[in-house]
């Protein structure tokens, strides 16, 4: 039929076989690739023969041989990943190698011995050798293996596995690639395309996609084919072995004539068994009518199965009975439901049996909504898998009918089941499938309170939960405030077995599924009169969540103890509200409140009462149910606060059981120091009022510190000194706070935190020398400042106050505490009152108070250093110099006194000052630096002129050399001097420095006014007096200024006129003839002041200097003014002057010198030949005739003068001796060369002898 030289073939095509119609089998008519035959040049064949033996004369046993490219896509890939680069090897031989010549080199041969050393050498060389012959064995394996193939062209050349595996004549050489080295591709096998470069060929298909090739990728890709070949024909043969089995379990009808008849008669086999038709031939379908009817009879049947035949345990609620079905439910109003039917058994019986054919479950989350899984919405049906799974299960176990023979069911009471032993025995399904329902109900509520403990332990239960689902037992365990165990001793108790052992709990909640508990008769009673004497086969077990708290070791204080029960009723499992954190809160709750209170009532309150009318108290709140959002018990301690109610809350925590303190003011320091405190009180319960007193000690401290830096204070936490010298001294940096007093850097206001309250001290400090010879710092003095009598100062108004003694003793070192009992009384504070807060007006008095009391005991030592007695002058109550101010410190400043003669150490000064000084502490109001104002009274009022001629403001301030911002003042009205000092360190030597410059002034002055009261010095005045400058009058209209300059320790002098002792003004052009000479009499003032012992007397020398050289000076002047060039004055010394005359070429001097008793010598100036200062000098011609002739004269009229006055008195004997001593006024010396005058006559000599000497030698002016 078919012809013998055109071969029916199958080709592939798009996945699927198909004949192919080609009657040559060529590449042009079938785009295929005839691999019967190699494809040679030459004639082609029209027919082809297969050779292969598989292929046979049936076409239908025909199929194509593969073309190259469809054996190609038949091998699984090969991945380049595969193959290991010998470049990687390469690189690891010559690493190690000079890695090994490094070492050699660097450490083993320059520490071996010469000997060794070919040794080491030979080594590394051998190692080197055997490495290198290695990669060369794996090289030359490599390129034996990898030898080129000619490649044929892809129009006339086979495919290589193809003309291996059919071209018997072609004989390939044998080879095995390896992979390429030095990063190359794993392509070893030969190019079908000349590629250039280095490395070898690939195979290129015509798409351009690289394929990898070679002997050793081709074998792997052929034997990962022959695997996958393998494993389907196992699977084909496992097929085969199946179909043959079931084939063997058919039974197949013996043909008889009457199937061919009818077979022949209607084409269908209409006689073969229902059996096997049933399932084919379609069912009439039913119509309404009758589906309604078959309904109706299935309720009526459902109805008198519920009546008559099956019991119904009183726990199944029947709700309906419709549309074929009974719905039912159970487990209270958010249990149950479920719908069953009726079917027929399964074992060919004519009785029916129940089916089961849905479920709902009707519990749900708390705050679920209406759409959350769970939520409020009513049941939710079962669907899915899950509904699949509890329908087998009820279905084919439960509810399947089982034989009663007697015996006890599992679920019965023994008790019950002999009571009613003579009653009939039935079967219970119903009762099983309540029991079963409701446990599959308890086990999928507790998987859900599973899933939220585990949801709780990731969120802020974190670390503190540790949950166990028990479901063999449907048992779920958790165990909360879980904890690391601590090192316990070698002699302590093991745990439990079954427990951790690292870890503690603070408590256990167990959730089971268990018994409500027995039944009792009388329901048994009940049910066996309702079902008529049937007993049933079950019992119903009436399950619940049952929840049982049991606490742990990290949750055992005071009376709660390890593995205690606890009353569960409040950790009720609510269906309808399910919630496992409603019942952890509460149990974790109230176990932190048991905790709290067994933590607390072990406290020290005395040691915690900070208010008196505020003590520790503990808080608690009513119970709830579960929220985190509501308040827990904790315990407070107030805080005193200027803020508002502040207090410390100490409660524990119900989600990990620790201790917390928390402090309500949200300051980061004080949170931080809280934190602190929590760690050590969890460390260890028993230091909880230790620590507790240690923060509150620290917060009093930042409040009291806070509040100082608010008054502006700078406060310190510690001082200069030596770190261990604190504790020493009962000072620590957590309790005490140092202020820097601004009067002195080394005295210090100490507040610190005691168990009684904040105490105040005041603190010195010593330098003392260290070991290096540097000076250090060390505590000195310290006195308690009692804050309660500074108090009660204020509302008392006045206490006693007077004058006491000072001194100090070793008690009390600076006299604070008698200080303190002479202002003040104790008095009680008022109940109300915290010792542990300050007001700021208290802070500020008692800052104030020791600033003034360091000032008081600077001054005390420096009067004490100097043995200067002294005694303390507080101020008055009332009248005058009482203070005004309404401070408590206005009256507790006292004044230091001081005796004159024992501060200035000077008999003198007496007759100058009033024997009392006064040292007055100022500026203390301030809270700044004091100053110190001594005040000295003088005991002579300055005589000074009236308003009208020397007006004076009450008040002289003069600048001091001791600083610039000092002064001295001086109240003319009172004499009362003032010496203000801003450095009180040096307020005693400065005074007296200053009282050393200023007495020198104070004599002078002090001495003019004793000279006027004698009669020689009438005319004497003091004009003005600013305790720097004196200005006196020593002559009518004539003033001499005298200031004392302490920059360089010296007197200055000035004159000046004034007006005359009649009121007239001196003219304008009169000037004070010494104001010429005013430099010379401050030497000489400077040179008197140095040079007497006595300086009471240098007022009077200085006085009579003045007085005497006046009327020489002045009618000096007047010879001057009356000539026109002579005479000339020369100035010899402050007490000897010379008028020269020059005529003819040639020089006439007159001298005048002061002598003493108020006497002046003039005479002629040639006879001093020593002074050659005015050059040769001509003696006076007729000298001594003019001075006979002037003292004839002036004898002449005192005689005169003296007989008048005779007359009118009367002559005696006292008159006459008057007479001579006047008649000796004149006296002549060096035999009339010179004559000796009173002063008060020397004016009318030097006015006689100038006239007379001018007319002698001939001058005419």
């Amino acid at each position: 039929m078919s012809n013998p030289n055109v071969t029916m073939e199958p080709t592939y095509q798009n996945g699927s076989m198909v004949a192919s119609t080609s009657k040559v089998n060529t590449v042009e008519s079938n785009g295929h690739i005839d691999l019967s035959e190699p494809m040679m040049d030459g004639p082609k064949p029209t027919t082809v023969h297969p050779h292969n033996p598989q292929l046979g004369p049936e076409p239908w046993f025909t199929y194509p041989t593969p073309t190259p490219s469809q054996l190609e896509q038949d091998l699984p890939p090969y991945d380049e990943i595969e193959g290991v680069p010998l470049g990687l090897v390469l690189d690891r031989v010559v690493r190690k190698g000079y890695g090994d010549m490094k070492t050699l080199l660097g450490q083993t041969l320059p520490s071996a011995t010469t000997k060794n050393r070919p040794r080491h050498v030979i080594e590394y060389a051998k190692s080197q050798r055997q490495a290198v012959l290695k990669y060369l064995a794996v090289l030359r394996w490599k390129m034996a293996v990898d030898i080129d193939i000619p490649g044929p062209s892809t129009a006339s050349h086979p495919h290589p596995l193809a003309q291996h595996a059919y071209n018997a004549n072609s004989h390939p050489t044998p080879s095995f690639p390896t992979p390429h080295s030095i990063g190359e591709s794993s392509n070893t096998s030969p190019s079908a395309e000349v590629i250039s470069g280095k490395g070898k060929g690939r195979a290129t298909e015509d798409d351009g996609a690289v394929m990898p090739r070679g002997k050793v990728t081709d074998a792997k890709r052929i034997t990962h084919f022959m695997e996958h070949q393998n494993r389907q024909h196992e699977q084909a043969i496992g097929h085969v072995q199946h179909v043959a089995k079931m084939i063997e379990a058919l039974r197949e009808r013996n043909p008889d004539l009457l199937t061919a008849i009818a077979l022949l008669e209607t084409g269908t086999y209409s006689r073969l068994p229902t059996a096997l038709t049933e399932s084919f031939a379609p069912l009439v379908p039913l119509t309404n009518r009758k589906i309604l009817r078959t309904l109706r009879k299935l309720n009526r049947s459902l109805l008198y199965r519920l009546k008559c035949v099956d019991y119904v345990p009183p726990e199944l609620i029947i709700r309906a009975v419709r549309d074929g079905k009974v719905y039912v439910a159970g487990g209270g109003n958010h249990g149950w439901r479920a719908s069953l039917t009726m079917v027929a058994n399964g074992d060919g019986g004519e009785d029916s049996r129940w089916w089961l054919t849905g479920i709902e479950w009707g519990w749900r989350y708390k705050g679920r909504g209406v759409h959350d899984p769970g939520g409020v919405g009513g049941f939710r049906k079962v669907t899915g898998e899950a509904r699949q799974g509890i329908l087998e299960v009820v279905n084919e176990e439960i509810l399947r009918p089982r034989e009663e023979h007697g015996d006890i069911g599992d679920n019965e009471d023994p008790a019950v089941a002999t009571d009613h032993s003579a009653d009939r025995k039935v079967d219970a399904p119903f009762v099983r499938l309540v029991n079963f329902i409701e446990h599959l109900n308890l086990t999928q509520q507790l998987e859900a309170l599973y899933l939220e403990a585990m949801r709780l332990n990731q969120g802020r239960w974190r670390s503190s939960l540790q949950v166990e689902m028990k479901r063999d037992e449907s048992v779920l365990i958790v165990r909360y405030w879980i904890r690391p165990r601590p090192t316990a001793p070698p002699n302590a108790a093991q745990p439990k077995r079954g427990q951790d052992s690292r870890y503690i709990f603070g408590g256990t909640l167990s959730i089971a599924v268990a018994e409500t508990g027995k039944p009792s008769m009388l329901n048994d009673l009940f049910c066996g009169i309702q079902t008529g004497g049937v007993i049933p086969s079950e019992r119903v077990l009436n399950l619940r969540l049952d929840v049982k708290w049991e606490i742990g070791e990290a949750g055992s204080a005071g009376t709660l103890k390890a593995g205690e029960v606890m009353d569960s009723s409040s950790l009720r499992i609510d269906s309808s509200n399910l919630s496992l954190e409603d019942a952890l809160n509460t149990a974790a709750r109230a176990h932190a409140t048991h905790l709290l209170q067994a933590y607390t009532s072990s406290l020290d309150i005395s040691r915690l009462t900070l208010l008196p009318l505020k003590p520790p108290n503990l808080i608690t709140h009513p119970a709830s149910q579960g929220l985190n959002d509501e308040p827990i018990d904790h315990y407070a301690i107030p805080l005193p606060s200027k803020q508002g109610d502040s207090a410390l809350k100490i409660t524990v925590s119900p989600f990990n059981g620790y201790i917390e303190i928390a402090d309500e003011t949200g300051n980061e320091g004080r949170t931080l120091r809280a934190r602190m405190a929590t760690i050590s009180v969890n460390e260890s319960k028993l230091r909880m009022t230790d620590d507790l007193v240690r923060l509150i000690t620290a917060i009093i401290t930042e409040n009291l510190e806070n509040q100082m830096r608010q008054l502006g204070w700078i406060p310190v936490r510690r001082l200069p000194i030596r770190y261990q010298d604190l504790p020493k001294n009962d000072l620590f940096p957590a309790s005490s706070v140092f202020v820097p007093l601004p009067t002195s850097t080394l005295h210090h206001l100490v507040a610190k935190v005691t168990p009684a309250g904040i105490v105040f001290e005041l603190l010195r400090l010593v330098r003392t020398p260290s070991d290096g010879g540097v000076m250090k710092f060390a505590i000195g003095d310290r006195s308690v400042l009692d804050m309660a009598r500074l108090k009660a100062r204020r509302p008392r108004g006045s206490v006693d106050r007077g004058v006491e003694a000072a001194g100090a003793t070793v008690a009390d070192p600076t006299g604070v505490n008698a200080l303190l009992s002479a202002v003040g009384q104790d008095t009680p504070a008022s109940p109300s009152e915290s010792s542990f807060e300050i007001a700021n007006r208290d802070l500020m008095d008692m800052y104030i108070f020791s600033n003034a009391l360091v000032a008081q005991t600077i001054i005390e030592q420096q009067l004490k250093d100097r043995s200067i007695p002294y005694t303390l002058q507080y101020p008055p109550i009332t009248g005058k110099g009482a203070p005004k101010s309404s401070s408590a410190v206005a009256g507790m400043i006292p004044a230091l006194c001081v005796n004159t003669r024992d501060l200035l150490k000077d008999a003198r000064v007496a007759e100058v000052a009033m024997p009392r000084v006064y040292i007055q502490i100022r500026d203390w109001w301030k809270g700044h630096q004091c100053q110190v104002v001594t005040v000295v009274q003088l005991r002579h009022r300055p005589s000074l002129a009236s308003a009208a001629t020397s007006p004076l403001p009450p008040t002289v301030s003069v600048p001091s050399t001791a600083s610039n911002s000092d002064s001295i003042t001086l109240d003319p009205s009172s004499s009362i001097v003032r010496f203000r000092e801003n450095d009180i360190s040096r307020c005693v030597p400065s005074f007296l420095e200053e009282w050393e410059r200023l007495s020198k002034v104070l004599v002078v002055a002090g001495e003019v006014n004793r000279l006027n009261k004698s009669a020689p010095f009438k005319h004497l005045k003091m004009l003005a007096f600013d305790l720097c400058t004196a200005t006196l009058s020593y002559a009518p209209g004539y003033s001499c200024s005298i200031t004392y300059t302490p920059s360089d320790d010296s007197y200055e002098v000035s004159f000046s006129t004034t007006t005359g002792t009649d009121g007239e003004v001196l003219s304008e052009s009169a000037k004070n003839p010494h104001e010429m000479l005013q430099d010379l009499f401050s030497h000489k003032l400077n040179e008197l002041s140095k040079a007497r012992n006595v300086k009471i007397s240098l007022a009077k020398a200085f006085c009579e200097l003045l007085c005497n050289t006046l009327p020489i000076l002045l009618t000096i002047n007047n010879l001057r003014s009356t000539s026109r060039d002579f005479p000339k004055l020369v100035v010899r010394s402050i007490s000897a002057y010379r008028l020269v005359w020059d005529v003819d070429a040639k020089r006439y001097a007159l001298d005048v010198s002061l002598a003493r008793s108020n006497r002046c010598i003039v005479s002629d100036g040639s006879i001093d030949t020593l002074d050659t200062s005015c050059g040769p000098l001509t003696p006076i011609p007729g000298f001594e005739q003019h001075t006979m002739g002037i003292k004839t004269e002036f004898e002449g009229g005192i005689a005169a003068e003296g007989a008048g006055e005779g007359e009118g008195e009367g002559e005696g004997e006292e008159g006459g001796q008057e007479k001579r001593k006047e008649s000796e006024r004149l006296v002549l010396l060096d035999e009339g060369r010179a004559i000796l005058c009173p002063v008060h006559l020397v004016s009318q000599v030097m006015t006689s002898l100038a006239a007379a000497i001018e007319t002698s030698v001939g001058y005419r002016g």
